[in-house]
């Protein structure tokens, strides 16, 4: 009878899960959570003349434009690091992003919609130096110039007044090809700071695990043991926070000698472990850390052969955290060492399991 209740339960649990992981694909693919916003790119504004008394302004002017657009339109915002990263990858340099043909091909490599690009230089008028900047709004899809001005101003404390000027003329610009907040809204979609999902990818790895604690004398991890995953951005909380669903599939048989009572038997006890998972990602250049912390339920088949033969279904939660070290080797492909640490509880005793893959992750 416990048998067949336990068997109930694991089916229970098996829909579920799969509950659970439909419940996230359309959550996150719902077009009212961003996928009907234009994707904008506000590149670096460009020191061109290499002038260091006016450096600080690249940040500045920069962080003007994108203040002011944020105040007045919906649009999806790209990813500072992978927005670097298509330029790296593309040989396309920041110090030519001022250009139209650079601005350009990053919006295109990008998959961006809308591209505004600019820089500006000191030159010399009438005895006293003055600042030309030149805007551009860009098209991506059409590969069109949607506008394009300079504004020249005044190197003296009225400089940030025509900074202020710049962002106002550029959002007055920027109305040709994007919506503002309100007329998003009126057309049936809501005007959030960013997409609820984004920079989705994919993992696979193989590799060993390792149980500790209650039952590590009893049991052995056989080779291999396998990771699948899937995993997003958060930039609606933070372009770092991830969300993630992995599943890890393992077998595992007794220690040899570990327990008379099954002396004589051949038992194999394969799970499947599927879960959930937050995490953060940190960037330096190439290379990701990725600490995540989640967890899930372990679904197990048991088989028994030799003196009797049987097959047996258990299950179990768990909860845990990991690691996964990322190196990018091309602009959609990543190697990945994943380390999980996951406790297993069951019948008010908790095993450990240890579990490192080596794999490949894959964004589209």
């Amino acid at each position: 009878m416990s048998l067949l209740l336990k068997s109930i339960r694991l089916k229970k649990l098996k829909h579920g899960t799969i509950y659970f992981f439909t419940v996230i694909f359309v959550f996150a693919f719902n077009p009212l959570h961003g996928q009907q916003l234009k994707k904008v790119a506000v590149l670096d504004f460009i020191n061109v003349t290499k002038n260091n008394n006016v450096e600080y302004l690249e940040a500045s002017m920069t962080k003007a434009v994108d203040k002011k657009l944020s105040e007045l339109f919906s649009y999806q915002k790209p990813d500072p690091s992978e927005l670097r990263r298509v330029a790296e990858d593309n040989f396309l340099y920041r110090d030519d992003y001022a250009t139209r043909s650079v601005a350009m091909n990053l919006g295109l490599l990008a998959r961006q919609d809308v591209v505004i690009s600019g820089g500006f230089i000191v030159k010399s008028q009438g005895g006293s130096e003055i600042l030309v900047t030149t805007v551009r709004i860009l098209d991506i899809p059409n590969k069109r110039v949607v506008a394009e001005f300079d504004e020249t101003s005044k190197i003296d404390n009225t400089l940030f007044d025509s900074i202020d000027r710049i962002a106002v003329r550029i959002s007055e610009e920027a109305k040709a090809v994007l919506p503002t907040k309100e007329e998003y809204a009126r057309g049936g979609g809501r005007a959030p700071s960013g997409p609820w999902f984004s920079n989705w990818s994919f993992q696979f790895g193989a590799g060993a695990g390792l149980y500790m604690l209650e039952f590590a004398d009893k049991l052995q991890a056989q080779l291999p043991s396998l990771r699948f995953g899937v995993r997003a951005n958060m930039p609606v909380i933070s372009n770092q926070f991830t969300m993630g669903m992995q599943a890890l599939y393992l077998t595992d048989k007794p220690v040899a000698g570990s327990s008379p009572a099954i002396e004589g038997l051949n038992i194999t006890t394969t799970s499947i472990m599927p879960g959930a998972y937050f995490g953060y990602a940190m960037t330096f250049g190439d290379f990701e850390i990725h600490p995540r912390f989640g967890g899930g339920y372990v679904l197990q088949s048991i088989t028994v052969t030799g003196v009797r033969n049987e097959n047996l279904t258990n299950m179990m939660p768990f909860g845990g955290g990991g690691f996964d070290f990322t190196y990018r080797v091309g602009r959609i492909l990543d190697v990945t060492l994943a380390i999980d640490a996951l406790a297993q509880f069951q019948s008010g005793k908790t095993t450990l399991l240890n579990m490192a893959t080596v794999g490949v992750n894959f964004r589209p």
